[in-house]
């Protein structure tokens, strides 16, 4: 999670540009995963090849388990870009900086919606343990801890001729 937001800092830079127009943009037609892209969809950034991570950038991308860190890329709808068209469009570092952070963004979300199932998960168990009375013994021993001491009975003496008492025995 703190790696995550860390790549959502809009003070880290992250995306370097390393060449111009080296190549075009990736096919329109496949994603990453080889799905293929609804109509109107677009690629942010536009030209990954031109674009290389930052040694704070990659350092975390490595930190977070990647061997081969890359700028992520992510689809966006034709919408999406027209609202994003002034801001970053055009501009590869600025695209490129938009996907890592977006990258984080969702990381952040993941490992905070793990977060919460697995805290759900485990005040259930405990809920589960109390009703079924698992618990009981910690109710004893404070009620017990709670009450004065009890004193022992005066040592009883048997009638040989030691003297000694019963409990020495």
């Amino acid at each position: 999670f703190g790696k995550a937001t860390q790549l959502t800092d809009p003070g880290l830079v992250s995306v370097v540009a390393v060449a111009s127009d080296v190549a075009g943009p990736p096919d329109a037609d496949v994603t990453a995963d080889g799905e293929g892209m609804g109509d109107g969809e677009v690629w942010i950034p536009g030209n990954p090849s031109a674009l290389s991570l930052t040694p704070a950038g990659d350092g975390l991308f490595r930190e977070l388990g990647f061997r081969e860190p890359v700028v992520p890329v992510f689809p966006v709808t034709s919408r999406q870009s027209a609202s994003l068209e002034g801001a970053l469009r055009g501009v590869p570092e600025r695209e490129g900086h938009w996907a890592v952070q977006r990258f984080g963004s969702l990381l952040a979300r993941t490992a905070i919606s793990d977060m919460v199932v697995f805290y759900a998960v485990l005040l259930i168990g405990f809920a589960y343990v109390w009703y079924r009375g698992d618990l009981d013994w910690v109710r004893a021993v404070s009620a017990s801890r709670s009450k004065s001491p009890v004193p022992l009975p005066p040592s009883q003496k048997t009638g040989g001729p030691t003297g000694a008492s019963v409990l020495s025995a």
